[in-house]
């Protein structure tokens, strides 16, 4: 059953957790064998698992168009309205690289419970209790549906968070009480805006500027 969380938490469904059409992982009603409070806690670490699989599928849609970028319809603000609307550039490629670093430690936190269950260490009975897998999961809670809401903003509105307007999105993210998603937030502001700084630097001292998508103006 621990090993099936943790095929879920990495964003893939199986026995235990089925994949629905809203893409919630759910254990399906007739599965015998548990009590209505271990199905709840188990439900509640598999929705990681649907935001875990939410962020891999942007990062690897974006890696897509940067890989092809004769396919790409860049829309800056401005353009064609009717045209078809992707959202592509330097900014947003160095946002998939700052939340590829934050799955990073997602993954790291997987393989080490899978290492504790594997080896059964700080086990009741031979066995991990899940209390021990929500505690190790417990940032992601905060973390995740606020990435998932950032993801779901900008691909609904890609013309309004073009090139560095995307930082406008990210600033107002920062703005909040909790350590855990501010410093996360803050690690993404600050990798979008390394691309802007560059972009001044080259145009204001060297006079060049290295800009195929045409963010800067």
């Amino acid at each position: 059953m621990l090993h099936e969380l943790l095929l879920a938490l990495s964003g893939f469904p199986g026995d235990l957790f089925v994949a629905f059409p809203d893409q919630n992982f759910t254990i399906p009603p007739d599965f015998p064998f548990l009590h209505e409070a271990e199905k709840s806690s188990l439900e509640r670490l598999a929705i990681l698992g649907k935001y875990y699989r939410t962020i891999t599928n942007f990062l690897a849609l974006q890696h897509g168009r940067k890989e092809n970028p004769t396919n790409l319809n860049i829309i800056a603000p401005g353009g064609d309205k009717t045209a078809k609307k992707h959202l592509n550039g330097s900014f947003v490629h160095a946002l998939c690289n700052a939340l590829n670093e934050v799955l990073k430690d997602f993954q790291k936190t997987v393989i080490e419970c899978e290492i504790r269950i594997l080896s059964k260490e700080d086990n009741m009975g031979g066995v991990v209790p899940v209390s021990q897998i929500v505690a190790a999961f417990g940032e992601y809670y905060i973390i995740f549906p606020h990435l998932n809401q950032l993801i779901i903003e900008i691909n609904q509105k890609p013309e309004e968070y073009f090139g560095c307007q995307i930082l406008n999105l990210i600033i107002e993210k920062c703005n909040t009480g909790v350590p855990e998603l501010r410093t996360i937030m803050l690690k993404l502001f600050q990798a979008c805006n390394e691309v802007m700084y560059k972009h001044i630097t080259s145009w204001m001292v060297y006079g060049h500027l290295q800009d195929p998508y045409g963010e800067f103006f």
